[in-house]
């Protein structure tokens, strides 16, 4: 037995002649990228911010020893992107130092990428590259074997100084796998991934230079938990959870008594104090600075205690 269609043909072609419409009129639909909009990240680039300003002073301390001159390094604006993305981004670097992670929960690889003019010139204090007139030349091949072992050895103490600068800190514990020209060749870097980009540039002179470093969600996934808000107490099984653990304050008024101020002004330690109250007088027990209870002081186990004889309204 046949059944009849959803939709005929002519409401099909009503529907694609809307749909071209729509596009035509400037409604066609924006692409969102899911990736790169993660609440989660989000909330976490302002504690990441606070390490990679501390990365930078520590940078820039090391980079002065590295080059021999005076250098400023500034943390540029935390941004987030998705593996696609920072292929871009990293592409045109030469050096990219691939980044494990050995420490705590996390696991994983990061990248510090370090741009044409930052390289060059730590070939150049090391090998001594042939120089332009104005003292300094960006190459055009990407560094080869020995050069990428050497930038390795020298920049290794750069790693551990952002490393150790970071937020939270003692949480990544970095060690440099490798040392790389192509995106292609890192580990653990894919398109599906999203990642937190920190730039920084590097200023020393009248020359400008930069470096990155890219932490890919995987590595951050352990900290979701100090981020995300707490659950209000909004239903009867969260606030039985709270409670045990909630303290409140009981005093209860042994007695009160009315002095001169002259009296006041003589007291000693020793001297012994009448109060209004007998051993058999009821007292006041307050919980939370406000009177709830009357009771009677009585001993137990040689401590003083109350026993509550009646309640207030």
């Amino acid at each position: 037995m046949a059944t009849e269609p959803v939709l005929t043909r002519d409401e099909i072609e009503a529907l694609l002649e809307l749909r071209s419409d729509r596009v035509e009129a400037g409604a066609a639909v924006r692409p969102v990228d899911l990736l790169a909009a993660d609440r989660f990240l989000h909330d976490l680039v302002p504690l990441l911010d606070v390490g990679f300003g501390r990365a930078a002073s520590a940078a820039t301390r090391v980079l002065t020893t590295l080059l021999g001159a005076t250098v400023d390094v500034s943390a540029e604006a935390t941004e987030l992107l998705t593996g696609r993305g920072l292929y871009d981004v990293l592409a045109p670097a030469p050096t990219l130092l691939a980044l494990r992670c050995v420490r705590g929960q996390a696991h994983g690889h990061a990248v510090l990428a370090v741009d044409a003019t930052l390289t060059y010139l730590l070939i150049e204090r090391v090998f001594g590259n042939p120089k332009s007139d104005d003292g300094f030349r960006i190459l055009e091949r990407p560094p080869t074997r020995l050069e990428r072992r050497m930038l390795q050895r020298n920049l290794e103490p750069l790693v551990d100084a952002v490393d150790a600068a970071l937020e939270p800190r003692a949480y990544f514990g970095f060690e440099v796998v490798t040392v790389e020209s192509s995106p292609d060749l890192l580990p653990g870097l894919s398109a599906d991934v999203t990642v937190v980009h920190a730039p920084f540039s590097v200023a020393f002179g009248d020359r400008f230079a930069s470096f990155s470093l890219a932490l890919p969600a995987p590595l951050l996934e352990p900290l979701r938990e100090r981020v995300q808000p707490q659950m209000p107490l909004t239903s009867d099984e969260t606030l039985a959870a709270v409670l045990p653990s909630v303290e409140g304050t009981v005093v209860a008024e042994l007695g009160a008594t009315r002095m001169t101020v002259a009296d006041l002004t003589n007291l000693r330690v020793g001297q012994i104090l009448r109060l209004d109250r007998g051993p058999g007088d009821e007292t006041l027990v307050y919980v939370e600075g406000r009177p709830k209870f009357s009771g009677i002081a009585v001993s137990d186990d040689g401590a003083i205690a109350v026993e509550l004889t009646r309640r207030h309204p």
